[in-house]
């Protein structure tokens, strides 16, 4: 998947889904009190964003997005992308499902977790990119990439001599 059609991907993911800023004293939803209208406001965004992403994306680019996320996430190395990539091309159907789409972008963590794999398989470009959508939370173990870094050359790395 090329990374013009990643970012378009989660862009409309990202204003589907916005962060919500949570109240301190919230602990979720209530149960006895729902706001229906709501829930069908969040059903029918939903809904419209895996028909967007169906009509953009392939079988192939989709497993690629699960790939980029899995690895993120870490379920497995960076070095492994070849082979989760492989896998999960066998996971996915032609034509697209929007059961296949959403079990993906249903991810709260979507976005964290392809920015951490990019970067694990060797996408700087295109996890610079993503952060530039949503910058990651302070919580967030992301990996620092090589453009984020300042190195200073002048002093040697600290040691730690056994006892």
């Amino acid at each position: 998947m090329t990374d013009e059609k990643a970012v378009a991907v989660i862009c409309l993911w990202e204003k589907a889904k916005p962060v919500e800023p949570m109240e301190s004293d919230d602990l979720g939803m209530y149960y006895w009190n729902r706001d229906f209208e709501k829930v069908r406001e969040y059903l029918k965004v939903k809904h419209e964003l895996n028909e967007q992403v169906r009509d953009m994306l392939t079988a192939e680019e989709l497993a690629d997005l699960k790939a980029l996320f899995y690895i993120g996430r870490g379920s497995e190395q960076g070095e492994h992308y070849a082979q989760v990539l492989e896998h999960m091309k066998t996971l996915q159907s032609e034509p697209l499902s929007i059961d296949e789409i959403d079990s993906i972008l249903s991810k709260t963590s979507l976005l964290e977790n392809i920015i951490i794999g990019a970067s694990l398989v060797g996408r700087p470009t295109l996890a610079t990119r993503l952060r530039e959508i949503r910058p990651l939370p302070d919580n967030a173990d992301a990996p620092v990439l090589p453009e984020d870094t300042a190195q200073n050359d002048s002093e040697p790395p600290e040691t730690t001599q056994p006892a």
